[in-house]
């Protein structure tokens, strides 16, 4: 499974951010995924570092932090460069030791006291976890995506984590309402969908109007039995032919070595039975002839005593 973060699914029609800019839209998605981020969404984001990766002007993003922080959607300390996600805890649940450990490192490494002190303010409370979806870390640092231009990046983003998607990544998605979200022209983003599908990206089925999102199933978890139905029912809801079969044959793909994987750790639990059987065996055996040893010792040691209690009476 690749590196991916949580990232809220309808995160651009959300009330505080509808009308923001295309370009203050794709940073406060980014802020959500980027390769920076931690465990607790508090962490330093070097501008320009991401203005290159946003392929927006970095004074651009300052103004844009400005603006969030305003609205309380995220705190900045430009002392330290970090920026803290205000509503990262709703969307991250920490329920094993090995997250919770995380959690603890990454808010001693804060430089920020004040930000520290929000973070542990807002990781103590109970969150009522939100729905999201899983984006690659590596999403717009990729090779094939660095070209793009902003408003490029941020529907390749919005594919991910609208509100249309489905389980299996393959969903109708409504040209003049997904523009309107991005507050963007529609032919930008059909544009967009023709530039995708020519870099592999995303397969596009004009009559449909539905897409498949490739990589999909590199970031999502099917391990249980009904995630697999959901998944397999999500996927004979698809219009198009073309696209129900290649999804289809990658959800047969990923069971089948999915169900190898099961296999072969029932094998391997199998195997660890027989060897904790065996060593079991071995270490009762060794008991015996250590409880044996005792006893000839102690038949070697009786006539002695018994000589020395005997002399003793004398």
């Amino acid at each position: 499974m690749s590196e991916s973060r949580p990232t809220p699914q309808g995160i651009f029609s959300w009330p505080e951010i509808c009308d923001l800019l295309p370009d203050q839209k794709l940073i406060f998605g980014y802020l959500w995924f980027n390769r920076f981020t931690n465990s607790v969404g508090c962490y330093r984001l070097p501008i320009p570092m991401v203005a290159e990766e946003l392929s927006i002007k970095a004074s651009s993003i300052i103004d844009c932090i400005g603006e969030l922080s305003n609205r309380l959607l995220v705190d900045y300390d430009k002392n330290t460069g970090e920026i803290f996600i205000r509503q990262w805890f709703n969307f991250h649940a920490f329920h094993k030791q090995l997250a919770l450990n995380c959690r603890e490192r990454d808010i001693k490494r804060i430089k920020s006291e004040r930000l520290k002190q929000l973070v542990i303010a807002a990781s103590s409370e109970t969150p009522v976890l939100e729905k999201w979806r899983p984006v690659p870390c590596n999403l717009l640092s990729r090779i094939d995506v660095m070209n793009l231009l902003p408003d490029q990046k941020l529907i390749l983003l919005y594919l991910w984590l609208c509100i249309f998607t489905n389980s299996c990544g393959v969903y109708w998605i409504p040209i003049h309402m997904a523009a309107a979200e991005l507050s963007l022209k529609e032919t930008a983003l059909l544009n967009a969908l023709h530039e995708f599908v020519a870099r592999g990206l995303i397969q596009y089925d004009e009559e449909s109007s539905e897409v498949l999102v490739e990589r999909w199933f590199s970031f999502h978890r099917f391990n249980s039995d009904s995630s697999k139905n959901i998944c397999r029912d999500d996927a004979e809801k698809i219009q198009s032919k073309r696209l129900k079969s290649m999804t289809m044959q990658k959800i047969n793909k990923l069971l089948s070595n999915s169900n190898q994987q099961q296999q072969k750790i029932k094998e391997y639990k199998k195997s660890a039975q027989k060897m904790a059987t065996r060593r079991d065996k071995r270490v009762d055996l060794a008991f015996d002839e250590i409880e044996g040893i005792k006893d000839q010792i102690q038949n070697l040691l009786t006539p002695v005593k018994d000589g020395q209690n005997q002399n003793q009476n004398r």
